[in-house]
């Protein structure tokens, strides 16, 4: 069975339940109805390029779209600030209400969850997010362990390089396909 007969047939068998794992390594579903988008960042040691990525996916870990952009010389925060703009720009553009947010950066989840107090030097990004998280119905950021970020850390490792343009992926890239399987395989196990 090819990679992507064995991911339809996954997530065709994740569909009728909402599954949860209880462990924190792995990627945890999202309540029925919500959309759940995972970002990172990646910053060069020499701090000459960034990127950031996102994989948005159904409560039950199906992929609905990734992206990638290429963001030049930023500091972490930022890079995981863009990571989280876009992520909800795209979903909102989708017309998804329900949105879960999870960043491997606990600062940045501190951050929009404390913005009264901001003189950080990305305000002006972080005042941008807020503004977009009060057009769902729902939203919720939350800090999540590298490990439960395996896929969306292999998507934006490859867009290191790229040039600054937002790069949507309507299906999986096929770099990312083994670790989506792994994850959807994970999420069904039962607790």
């Amino acid at each position: 069975m090819s990679w992507v007969a064995t991911l339809r047939f996954l997530e065709d068998f994740a569909s009728p339940q909402d599954r949860r794992v209880d462990s924190s390594l792995n990627w945890l579903t999202s309540p029925l109805g919500w959309i759940t988008i995972n970002i990172d960042g990646v910053v060069c040691l020499a701090g000459l390029e960034a990127a950031c990525g996102g994989v948005i996916r159904y409560h039950n870990g199906k992929f609905l779209v990734g992206f990638s952009v290429g963001l030049g010389s930023v500091s972490v925060v930022a890079v995981e600030l863009w990571g989280i703009f876009y992520g909800i720009q795209t979903t909102l553009k989708k017309g998804f209400l329900y949105i879960v947010v999870e960043s491997n950066s606990e600062e940045v989840v501190n951050l929009i969850e404390n913005s009264g107090l901001i003189t950080h030097p990305n305000v002006s990004l972080v005042e941008e997010i807020h503004k977009m998280s009060k057009l769902p119905s729902r939203f919720v950021v939350k800090h999540v362990l590298w490990e439960q970020n395996k896929v969306v850390d292999v998507m934006t490792k490859g867009a290191l390089g790229a040039v600054s343009l937002l790069v949507l992926f309507e299906s999986p890239p096929m770099f990312v396909a083994s670790s989506i399987v792994l994850d959807v395989v994970g999420s069904l196990a039962i607790t």
